[in-house]
């Protein structure tokens, strides 16, 4: 079970995230509360060691931004299934689908596994990204029985046990869900998170 944290804003989250051992963390480049300039992305990210993959967020990438971004030791482009541009060198792209029976019943295997090197989706809530609202489990558990599948949307340590079994991902990934206020990130629930995780894999 991988474990990304997204969102981050602050040096000392981003060493809380790393310290607690997750496997992903995820800068944000649009307009959010949790929104990063290029600038602050390329100082967060020199705290990130190589073994921790390193998400750029996106809604719809910008391909003007996704070039800005490009020499930075970015990992995966993470953004809207519908995009079709440019990714960087080396990188990989991961789509975010919302959790919405429109868009989840109408996927399928080839649809999903042949545009991306590693197949991995992201499947969100049901409203924007970064809302945390949670989605319906039962859609994300029939999309992640057919592809990997990174469950986001409203997650905390509070629930995300709960989610795992009920969805049974490849990887979780949380924001709201360890802030102490809107766009402000909590060390001590991202350390809870990942421990909460990291037991409930043990009993898988």
């Amino acid at each position: 079970m991988r474990i990304k944290v997204c969102g981050l804003t602050e040096p000392e989250h981003v060493d809380a995230a790393v310290e607690a051992g997750v496997d992903a963390i995820g800068l944000v480049l649009v307009p959010s509360v949790r929104q990063v300039s290029v600038d602050l992305a390329a100082r967060l990210l020199e705290r990130v060691p190589e073994h921790i993959e390193r998400f750029a967020v996106f809604r719809i990438p910008d391909p003007t931004t996704v070039a800005a971004i490009a020499s930075l030791p970015f990992t995966v482009l993470q953004g809207d299934a519908t995009y079709t541009g440019p990714v960087p060198k080396n990188w990989r792209y991961v789509p975010t689908y919302r959790n919405d029976a429109t868009v989840l019943e109408r996927l399928t295997v080839p649809s999903v596994g042949t545009a991306w090197t590693d197949g991995l989706v992201l499947v969100d809530g049901p409203g924007e990204a970064g809302e945390g609202i949670t989605g319906n489990w039962a859609r994300a558990r029939a999309m992640a029985a057919t592809v990997p599948l990174m469950l986001a949307g409203g997650l905390s340590p509070d629930n995300v046990v709960a989610a795992i079994f009920a969805v049974k991902p490849v990887a979780v990934d949380v924001s709201s869900g360890v802030e102490s206020a809107r766009g402000v990130k909590d060390p001590l629930r991202i350390v809870q998170f990942v421990r909460v995780v990291r037991d409930a894999c043990e009993t898988l």
